[in-house]
């Protein structure tokens, strides 16, 4: 009997650590879009897709920049020439080709230009669950080490769920329509959108 108190008692610790941190992240996420508005910052987001049977082989890189000085901001999707014959859909959808507006190109080329066009040009950045993608950026030589707002997270606890929910399930929840998720740059579109969606909440 001790035993199992003791192990309910450390769950619902757990539990509430959580739900602390998240209502932190969520803190943040208002306070950003405040910043935002404010004329402050440049808001970005970023995604990765790597390939379903071995994270460490980097298909495609999105992200955008919002700039509140006048600019509604550029998408930007990078594929890896490298790994083009790797393709996902048993586990993952195979949506790398969905736009019209997608570069091929080296990895070197795209780590280069993931730096310098976006990491060393944003103030505040915004993901959904980006801690598998820092650990593929580091496999891959870059080793980043930044702050994010989670949408995973707070859209985990704004749906009354204990863990992470996805972004589709997140998109959901809030009404706002989709298509072609897991292809990089769409998903950071969407992110983007669920993230000022939690702001007016």
């Amino acid at each position: 009997k001790r035993k199992i108190t003791r192990k309910i008692n450390r769950k619902r610790r757990l539990q509430e650590n959580r739900k602390r941190k998240i209502r932190n992240n969520f803190n943040k996420v208002v306070n950003g879009i405040k910043q935002f508005k404010e004329g402050h910052n440049y808001i970005g987001s970023f995604d990765l897709e790597f390939w379903e049977h071995n994270m460490n082989h980097l298909l495609e890189f999105g992200w955008r920049i919002e700039d509140y000085y006048g600019s509604e901001g550029e998408t930007v999707h990078l594929i890896v020439q490298e790994n083009l014959h790797y393709e996902n859909g048993v586990f993952s959808k195979n949506n790398r080709f969905a736009r019209k507006d997608s570069q091929i190109v080296p990895l070197k080329v795209a780590l280069k230009r993931f730096k310098e066009e976006f990491v060393d040009k944003i103030d505040i950045l915004v993901g959904h669950g980006l801690s598998n993608d820092f650990k593929v950026l580091k496999i891959n030589g870059m080793n980043l080490q930044m702050d994010y707002l989670d949408t995973s997270d707070i859209g985990g606890v704004m749906m009354n769920q204990n863990d992470k929910v996805s972004l589709e399930r997140l998109l959901d929840h809030l009404k706002i329509k989709h298509d072609d998720l897991h292809n990089a740059a769409n998903d950071v579109e969407f992110i983007l959108k669920a993230f000022f969606n939690l702001g007016d909440l």
